[in-house]
C-alpha cells in the first residue's frame, strides 16, 4: 500500500507547501495568481502575484499582467483568481490553468499533460479548467464567456 497519498500515475506529486499556499489563495485572496512547475517529480510554486501588487486595475489589466508572466517556451501550471464583471458585480473565480506552449519540447509537453489531472485533484474549489497553449487562448473576453 502506497502512504504517500500525493503520489500520481505520472509518478508526480504534488508538494504539500502547494496545497497549502492555494488553500490560503482561496480562503483569504491575497494572492492573484500562483505559478507552479514540476521540478524532479514534484509540482512545487515558482512564483506568485500578490493581490495587493494588482490593486486598483480593471478585471482586463489585471488578467493582462498575470498573463505577461507566462512563458512562450516553458510548460506551467497555473491558478489565477480571475475578475471580471457581470453587469455591475465584480465576479470573481478561481481558474487552474495547464499552460502548455506549442513551442516548448515534447518531454515537458507530455509530462505536464499527463499529470494535470492528478495535479487538479489536489486544489480543490476552482471554478474552471484551462488548457491553453498560447496567449489568444488566455484572451480575457473568452475567458468571461466561460461563466
Amino acid at each position: 500500500h502506497n502512504k504517500n497519498t500525493n503520489k500520481k500515475m505520472s509518478g508526480t506529486s504534488v508538494s504539500p507547501a502547494a496545497i497549502e499556499i492555494y488553500e490560503r489563495m482561496k480562503l483569504r485572496k491575497d494572492l492573484a495568481a500562483i505559478f507552479m512547475k514540476i521540478d524532479k517529480g514534484l509540482v512545487e510554486i515558482t512564483d506568485q502575484i500578490e493581490s495587493s501588487a494588482l490593486e486598483g486595475k480593471s478585471p482586463e489589466d489585471r488578467h493582462a499582467e498575470i498573463l505577461s508572466k507566462f512563458s512562450d517556451t516553458e510548460c506551467i501550471y497555473a491558478v489565477e483568481d480571475f475578475h471580471f464583471m457581470k453587469g455591475d458585480v465584480l465576479q470573481t473565480k478561481l481558474l487552474f490553468v495547464k499552460w502548455i506552449p506549442d513551442s516548448s519540447s515534447v518531454k515537458p509537453r507530455m509530462l505536464y499533460a499527463s499529470s494535470a489531472e492528478d495535479c487538479k485533484k489536489k486544489f480543490v474549489g476552482f471554478s474552471k479548467d484551462i488548457q491553453a497553449n498560447d496567449p489568444d487562448s488566455m484572451d480575457f473576453d473568452t475567458l468571461v464567456k466561460l461563466f
